[in-house]
Parts: structure tokens; sequence; C-alpha cells
């Protein structure tokens, strides 16, 4: 599991300006619905652009370190701090991850 954890800090390091990058590009032209918002509180309530905020103050504050998130437990569970950015990110190895510990 340590191999999957590693795999996942290296396209990490590999990706995180191009995650940011295509964050803030997906905030600056953030799509509002057909019915579009009645107020800016809907919008922020909004669970999508609660995502992209969030990933946005994650990166900018360097928050995400996989190798910390990421844990093994004993009995093979698995806690993934962060559990919505990688599985968003990094689904593959995260799903990989979740099959090798046994759980969902």
């Amino acid at each position: 599991m340590q191999q999957i954890i590693n795999k996942i800090t290296e396209r990490y390091v590999q990706e995180r300006d191009r995650i940011y990058k295509q964050t803030i590009h997906d905030i600056a032209y953030w799509k509002t619905p057909k019915q579009g918002y009645r107020s800016r509180e809907e919008m922020e309530s909004d669970k999508r652009y609660q995502e992209l905020i969030n990933t946005k103050f994650l990166l900018e504050n360097d928050k995400i370190h996989p190798q910390n998130d990421i844990r093994v437990l004993d009995a093979g569970r698995l806690e993934v701090r962060f559990r919505w950015f990688y599985e968003k990110h990094f689904p593959e190895e995260i799903a990989e991850l979740v099959a090798r510990a046994g759980q969902r």
C-alpha cells in the first residue's frame, strides 16, 4: 500500500500546478445552473462551488501532503484526510487503496 501512496505523492507533485490553474479557471468561468441563483448564499452553498473554493484554499495554503494525509491503520483500515480531494484528482489510486484495504 505504501507504493500506491508514493505514486499519489509523485503525481501530486507533478500535477499540483495544473490542478491549481484548472481550479482557478473553473472558479473564474463558473457556470450557473439554468434556473440561476437567487442569492450569493445560494451560490456559495452549491457543493460544486464549495469544492472548488476548498481546493483553492488547500493548494494555496499548502495543506495537501499525501504521505501524511493517507494512513493505513491497524487491521488494514484506511484513513484519508481530505478524501474528497484525493477521490476527485486521484480516483484510480484511491480506489486501489480502498480495494486493498478491503473497505469502502
